[in-house]
């Protein structure tokens, strides 16, 4: 039966030195890419009924988002939005009114959080067309931070933009996509 030989360890100090070297050249030849763009451009202003809330209000911010129409956009002033609600589902921000906008006021995502602080499954839902939920940061849900999906027994939405957004530490997906068991109803960019 025929062996392989052992490798061997280098004999010397040059060994080592001489594939040290050869280890930096290589990464030193890799390419190179540019960086990608860090930010977004902000959108345009809104035209519409625009309605500015600040962090004192976080508790209203679910209550105003359900009652807005068509049209509305929700401006949100720099801090954290914190619910303070017992009811986990009393603190999702669930979007039900096709055309509505939550952004920050500031441009921002670094200065607007919307923070589920692990108590809330899924921070934002969004459950109509042309929603748009940009320059903020979303974080710490226990499942999703952004779910997208027909209301239960609602028909198929389109039109979602997710624009600016840091999203941090969710459970599971970051963003969920998915219809509500009617082959009909799914959603759809």
């Amino acid at each position: 039966s025929t062996s392989s030989p052992e490798p061997s360890a280098p004999s010397s100090v040059a060994q080592v030195l001489a594939a040290a070297v050869m280890v930096v050249s290589l990464v030193a030849d890799a390419p190179t890419f540019a960086a990608p763009a860090t930010t977004c451009g902000p959108l345009p202003v809104p035209d519409g009924p625009v309605v500015h809330v600040e962090p004192g209000q976080a508790n209203d911010l679910p209550a105003i988002v359900a009652g807005a129409k068509q049209g509305t956009t929700i401006l949100l002033e720099d801090g954290v939005y914190s619910m303070t609600t017992s009811e986990e589902a009393e603190r999702r921000l669930q979007f039900r009114t096709p055309n509505v906008t939550l952004r920050s006021a500031s441009n921002n995502p670094e200065a607007v959080v919307i923070d589920g602080e692990y108590i809330t499954n899924e921070i934002v839902t969004i459950h109509a067309s042309n929603v748009t939920i940009a320059h903020l940061t979303i974080t710490r849900a226990v499942d999703h931070p952004v779910h997208v999906s027909p209301w239960p027994t609602g028909s198929a939405i389109s039109g979602t933009r997710l624009y600016n957004l840091r999203i941090i530490d969710g459970g599971e997906q970051f963003v969920k996509v998915n219809p509500n068991g009617d082959p009909l109803a799914h959603a759809d960019n």
